[in-house]
């Protein structure tokens, strides 16, 4: 989109970025060159793109009233009196990032869900940690199975049984999202 543009690299200046945003517009098919929610957070980076701070050098007060904070909101006031930028409800999303991003972030976001799911199922000292005394009458599925091992003995078919269980979540999360996993494959692998 930003080679058909005629954009080669991103924007290093305001006027750079004003330039892209006109360039990357075409509200008219659904495309929005910025995305930017008219929230006070979101002006603070241009406040410090400006050379400004946000707060004072001794942190008691807000420090927006600096030639740079004034410079940084003539910009902004300046795009959006303009109409460039889109708001995240103008593209029917929540959040500016979903504008551009989330149809290809799918699949990065279905792995991160897969081995973050993995990673805490299957967690095991944190889970000896947090669940401590002599008396403990609940466990996770890891420190459970650990209890069918001793010093001297482990009941392997018991044992073997539980790590089939255990499995059995993370084989399903891992179902639920594998269409994602594998659209994003599809469409970002060699052609």
């Amino acid at each position: 989109m930003a080679q058909a543009a005629g954009l080669s690299m991103p924007a290093a200046t305001w006027e750079d970025l004003r330039a892209a945003a006109q360039k990357l517009t075409d509200k008219g098919s659904g495309v929005y060159g910025i995305v930017i929610p008219p929230q006070l957070e979101r002006f603070g980076a241009f406040v410090f793109q400006a050379g400004g701070r946000l707060v004072s050098d001794d942190g008691t007060r807000i420090a927006l009233n600096s030639p740079e904070g004034l410079q940084a909101l003539q910009f902004y006031y300046a795009l959006y009196k303009d109409g460039l930028p889109s708001t995240p409800s103008d593209t029917g999303t929540e959040w500016p990032g979903d504008a551009f991003s989330m149809p290809n972030a799918k699949p990065a976001v279905a792995t991160l869900c897969i081995f973050a799911f993995r990673g805490a199922w299957n967690d095991f000292l944190d889970a000896l940690i947090f669940i401590s005394g002599a008396n403990r009458q609940s466990f996770t599925l890891p420190l459970g199975l650990a209890q069918f091992q001793n010093f001297y003995y482990t009941d392997w078919p018991v044992v073997m049984a539980g790590a089939v269980l255990t499995t059995l979540p993370i084989a399903l999360v891992y179902v639920f999202f594998q269409r994602y996993w594998v659209e994003g494959i599809a469409t970002t692998g060699p052609k």
